[in-house]
């Protein structure tokens, strides 16, 4: 089955899809295309396939938003629904950054689609956690009592989740995401990097506790001070070829984060090659680091997305809160033509 976004490729998912569909069919045999309408549709639509088991892979043609939906329509409630039937993607040229990383790791990605070819790969989940029911785990017993509170605030649903293939955020670079779907310019590598450059102006960094584990449960490393952004990488790209985390493979069991303190505006026009040359360490208030999981305590709500889609920081009822995210890798746990 292939899901093809028509808006995808500056709205021309449609006709760059036709230019290969013939291919396609020689390569695949046969396929049902199902094209989405309206938010969510390629969600709904996978969640149908796995329960019905009716295909024996299941691509996307669209970019990195149609491939979160996709990979979100993997799970209901925090569970895989089919962990035999592959998620893969079709590349319609237009930029999306998470195909990168896929021709980067892969041994011939579109002979991979064409013999299924897959393995497991790490996914990554972000939870909105509500401030007030959660103690920080800054010592053991505080830990201990984080992961019973964390527990039950899952097992009665208090919990929004989200999760994501490539890289989740929090920080400018939310910020940036919502300056561009409010902007005519609002497509491609250049429109991203001009309201990055446009957003890098006026930001200002805020207070932040980032904790971070490289266990599945503590100890906790912190850092307490000035965040600027927060990148927590699965994938290796975003932004239109921004390469945040270069040593990234999607099956290491670790995301790669980037942490970004403040950065001076000229300084950073000055060093923006660096985005895309991956020395991004090169860069001034910019450090790198792996965790299994990642907790950001933030003093005001921030703008924070997953594969470039924006989060929902509300809490459950629709009250605005300043919220914790918890970023959680669950490794090995997708099936991924690769």
């Amino acid at each position: 089955m292939i899901i093809l976004n028509p808006a995808a490729s500056r709205g021309r998912g449609l006709p760059e899809f036709e230019k290969i569909k013939n291919s396609l069919r020689h390569s695949l045999t046969d396929f049902d295309l199902y094209l989405t309408r309206a938010a969510k549709d390629a969600t709904y639509r996978v969640q149908e396939a796995l329960r019905s088991r009716s295909h024996d892979q299941i691509l996307v043609a669209g970019g990195d938003g149609t491939i979160n939906e996709a990979l979100n329509g993997y799970y209901d409630n925090g569970r895989i629904l089919n962990s035999k039937i592959p998620l893969g993607v079709i590349d319609l040229g237009s930029g999306a950054d998470f195909i990168r990383t896929l021709r980067e790791l892969s041994d011939g990605y579109d002979v991979a689609i064409q013999q299924n070819r897959w393995i497991r790969a790490d996914i990554g989940q972000v939870e909105l956690l509500p401030i007030a029911d959660l103690r920080v785990p800054t010592g053991p017993r505080e830990a201990k009592e984080f992961e019973r509170t964390l527990r039950y605030l899952r097992k009665e649903n208090q919990i929004q989740r989200r999760m994501f293939m490539n890289i989740a955020s929090s920080g400018i670079s939310g910020h940036i995401i919502r300056s561009i779907l409010r902007s005519p310019l609002n497509s491609g590598s250049l429109a991203y990097f001009y309201h990055t450059i446009k957003t890098f102006a006026s930001y200002r960094a805020t207070d932040a506790r980032v904790l971070y584990s490289r266990e599945d449960k503590g100890p906790w490393a912190e850092y307490n001070g000035p965040l600027l952004n927060l990148l927590v990488c699965n994938g290796r790209y975003n932004g239109g070829g921004m390469l945040w985390a270069p040593p990234a493979y999607l099956d290491d069991g670790w995301f790669h984060c980037v942490h970004v303190a403040r950065a001076n505006s000229a300084r950073m026009l000055m060093d923006s090659h660096h985005l895309y040359d991956g020395r991004i360490d090169e860069m001034e208030g910019v450090e790198s680091f792996q965790a299994k999981r990642v907790l950001l305590i933030p003093t005001r709500t921030l703008d924070s997305e997953t594969d470039g889609e924006l989060l929902p920081m509300m809490g459950l009822e629709g009250a605005p809160a300043a919220r914790m995210l918890l970023f959680s890798v669950i490794p090995r746990i997708l099936p991924l033509i690769l």
